[in-house]
């Protein structure tokens, strides 16, 4: 009898641990299928640091991936300031070589008390015809 009681425990606590792990599992999105979020453009990259004089300095890249007929990628970054209940472009840059890499490294004094955002864009292009449009945010915040 107690061999058996031993027994139930064992199997009661081992269906407990394995409910409980695959809660986890599911709590952490791991059963969605993963695929990839665009096709002709494989990287946005972008930062934005702001020194004590209120100077931000933003840094961005994008690139039109290597296995796609993609010959050229241009990259638009938008800083972006929260005001009045909006995101507002207050300047923006774009960079295309001609190239599969673009890239925006730019300086901009910014106003404090205000939330401030970078919206990049990537264009992949094959010639003159445009295969995809990727965007991307960077949220910096406040900045006080």
């Amino acid at each position: 009898m107690k061999k058996h009681i031993k027994l139930v425990s064992l199997m009661l606590a081992a269906c407990i641990l394995t409910v409980n792990s695959t809660t986890v599992f599911a709590a952490k999105g791991t059963e969605t299928e993963i695929s990839p979020q665009w096709t002709d453009v494989s990287t946005i990259t972008s930062r934005m640091e702001v020194d004590s004089w209120g100077i931000a300095t933003i840094s961005a890249t994008g690139r039109a991936s290597t296995t796609s007929s993609a010959d050229s990628a241009t990259l638009i970054v938008e800083l972006q300031r929260y005001e009045d209940n909006n995101w507002n472009t207050i300047k923006s840059w774009e960079d295309n070589k001609g190239v599969k890499f673009a890239s925006v490294t730019e300086k901009y004094a910014i106003k404090k008390g205000y939330s401030y955002r970078l919206y990049l864009t990537v264009k992949a292009y094959k010639g003159s015809k445009l295969l995809e449009t990727a965007t991307d945010i960077y949220n910096y915040g406040l900045y006080n």
